[in-house]
């Protein structure tokens, strides 16, 4: 067997000491994908948070887009610190609605990432294997 790193060969005496090996390797992936979806609902987050500043700035008429030229709605932006993906957004969502809608996704996601952030690696890993259990279990019933 090989090491976590697939370098150096290991000699294993039992099998409670491969499982040993193979846990840890596992508890570094669940470190990477912990790190990386923290990342990932921050940005969204941030992405949700730049949707909402933008509609709420033109509906209360801070930022008029209509008849003016990309590139001065565009400093306009700038001026707010938002990114111009925003002049994507179907029309349609420019509504108070929606402001409301993307305040409880942020809401959600934000109560998601204290979720992550709280749950351990070894928590992460046990999880799955309950879930991964249950499946196989349901798909091949004894």
């Amino acid at each position: 067997c090989l090491d976590t790193n697939g370098k150096t060969i290991l000699t294993i005496n039992t099998p409670h000491e491969l499982i040993d090996i193979f846990v840890k390797k596992r508890l570094d992936f669940y470190y990477k994908r912990k790190t990386r979806t923290i990342n990932v609902i921050n940005e969204k987050i941030d992405r949700l948070h730049h949707i909402m500043t933008f509609i709420t700035l033109v509906i209360n008429d801070t930022i008029i887009i209509n008849k003016r030229s990309k590139e001065d709605i565009i400093k306009d932006l700038e001026k707010y610190k938002i990114p111009d993906f925003v002049l994507k957004l179907n029309i349609s969502r420019l509504s108070q609605t929606e402001i409301d809608e993307l305040k409880q996704e942020i809401i959600d996601e934000k109560t998601y990432l204290e979720y992550i952030q709280k749950t351990s690696e070894k928590e992460m890993y046990m999880l799955d294997l309950v879930k991964f259990k249950e499946t196989y279990s349901t798909i091949y019933k004894k």
